[in-house]
């Protein structure tokens, strides 16, 4: 089974599409095969006639399999296994994902390595391959450059190269979404922004205004459409949300105290990597700029509170921390102000409007520094 999992370099996102009506599906079918050990099993998920499904396939002596279930509209499947190879890695460990269509058999072929696959009878796994073709000289760059940047040995040029390669590959995917605006590949590559990247609802809202009526119309159309209803809400410029929650003593501390002050509202926790390693530079912001006014209001989204507590020691974090203590998935602030992942946060004005999201090292120093900071 590891000859599928350890070439592992990111992983696909599956996007909420709502509920779909039982009357409304309509059956498919997979009839597939996996060049691994016999008997091996798989955990499957995709969006099915009741909503997300969760299944396991075990292979047979000669590493074949037959997945069958309804659905409304093309639909992402994954196969993925138990992660136990990377820690930065939230989650199973997904070896492989195909489209699936209504009324339609499809024909897959895992091989080893991951996503090394062949599927056929599916027009919109045809689309995903030939946007992934497209970009395979530049996703190899990425890849690489990602790992190095994630292990710490990288220079500052990395990292405006990283950031460079990931811009370019924003832009291909953007015009594939207008050159295909009568696809559901289309609108799934919009709907993995809209759900991840708030900063791109601008540009989002556009894209999703040039997807044909009929798309717009599906399920997945409405969930996008949703979503950049609520983004709207947490665009620069809007009024965060007001929210109370407790500190590490028990004390309940709101957002709204700190009215009157330019205030950075910091998401993060114990278990994540990359917030662990900015914090040094998040304290060195704090202690330069707090004497002027500046204010952290950093809420974890850790679900133990002993995990909590010893990460606010060890990395010696010197402001309030407040926490629901339910984990990041299942917070309701989270859900609220649309935060999907950690490291993120919101920086304020005296007035608690946003004007800025997700601001890190430098990037955040120099907008403190264009501030009008007093005690």
């Amino acid at each position: 089974m590891k000859h599928c999992l350890l070439i592992l370099l990111t992983f696909a996102v599956f996007v909420n599409v709502g509920t779909i009506s039982a009357q409304d599906a309509k059956p498919f079918k997979v009839i597939g095969s996996i060049d691994t050990v016999p008997h091996a099993s798989y955990y499957v998920n995709y969006y099915s006639a009741d909503g997300l499904r969760y299944d396991t396939i075990e292979l047979d002596k000669k590493g074949h399999f037959i997945l069958s279930g309804h659905i409304s509209e093309p639909t992402s499947v994954s196969l993925s296994v138990d992660n136990v190879y990377d820690k930065d890695v939230l989650g199973n460990w997904l070896c492989y994902s195909f489209w699936v269509e209504p009324d339609k058999e499809t024909y897959f072929k895992g091989l080893r390595g991951f996503r090394k696959q062949i599927v056929r009878n599916s027009e919109t796994q045809r689309l995903e391959d030939e946007l992934d073709h497209e970009q395979k000289p530049l996703n190899k760059q990425i890849a690489s450059l990602r790992k190095k940047i994630r292990s710490d040995n990288y220079t500052a040029e990395d990292k405006r190269a990283f950031d460079s390669l990931t811009r370019e590959r924003d832009a291909l995917n953007f015009q594939f979404i207008e050159d295909h605006p009568n696809t559901h590949y289309a609108a799934s590559l919009l709907a993995g922004y809209v759900h991840h990247e708030p900063s791109f609802y601008a540009r989002s809202q556009r894209l999703f205004d040039q997807l044909t009526p009929e798309i717009r119309s599906t399920k997945r159309g409405k969930r996008i459409q949703e979503l950049l209803s609520k983004q709207r809400s947490v665009q620069l410029g809007e009024q965060l949300t007001d929210f109370t929650l407790a500190d590490t003593a028990g004390n309940t501390i709101s957002l709204s105290d700190y009215k009157g002050k330019y205030v950075l509202v910091e998401f993060w926790a114990s278990w994540c990597v990359p917030c662990r390693r900015e914090n040094p530079n998040l304290v060195k912001s704090y202690n330069t700029y707090k004497p002027s006014g500046f204010e952290i209001l950093a809420v974890s989204f850790d679900d133990k509170r002993d995990n909590w507590v010893k990460a606010i020691n060890d990395d010696g974090l010197p402001w309030t921390h407040v926490s629901e203590l339910t984990g990041l998935f299942n917070s309701p602030l989270a859900k609220k102000l649309l935060v999907r992942s950690v490291p993120d946060n919101f920086l304020l004005d005296p007035e608690g409007k946003i004007i800025g999201r997700n601001l890190r090292g430098d990037e955040l120093n120099r907008k403190l520094s264009t501030l009008t900071l007093s005690d």
